[in-house]
């Protein structure tokens, strides 16, 4: 059986990946990057998922949270598994979120009005 020996290349490899450090400025770029995708996201749903603003702040918890498991784990390195994690996890926000109570109950009688467009005069 092999040995394992602490100044081999590849343990050194191994041993840098894991011994990232969470600072200042990467956690201002994990809150960038969760602006930006949030904002994104809810420029692209619109009102089918969650509100605006819930966007924007999921979009920020989920980006400094899955920075720092992606550090502490040693999955992701960088802001770019960030933005991939934050895409995916506003991805599931929107798509599993509670629906309104007329949607479930086909109830169209709690449903808010539209408001129609008068039609154009016909001269």
């Amino acid at each position: 059986m092999a040995q394992s020996r602490p100044d081999h290349p590849h343990h050194l490899i191994i041993r840098r990946k894991t011994m990232d450090v969470i600072t200042g400025t990467l956690i201002y770029w994990y809150i960038s990057v969760g602006l930006i995708v949030g904002l994104s996201m809810a420029l692209i749903i619109r009102k089918e998922g969650v509100s605006f603003y819930a966007n924007i702040i999921f979009g920020v918890i989920g980006s400094v949270g899955i920075g720092i498991i992606g550090i502490a784990t040693g999955i992701g390195d960088g802001v770019f598994f960030s933005f991939i994690g934050t895409w995916l996890f506003l991805f599931l926000i929107n798509v599993f979120h509670q629906h309104h109570k007329e949607d479930l109950t086909d109830d169209l009688r709690e449903a808010k009005p539209v408001l129609k467009r008068s039609s154009p005069i016909r001269k």
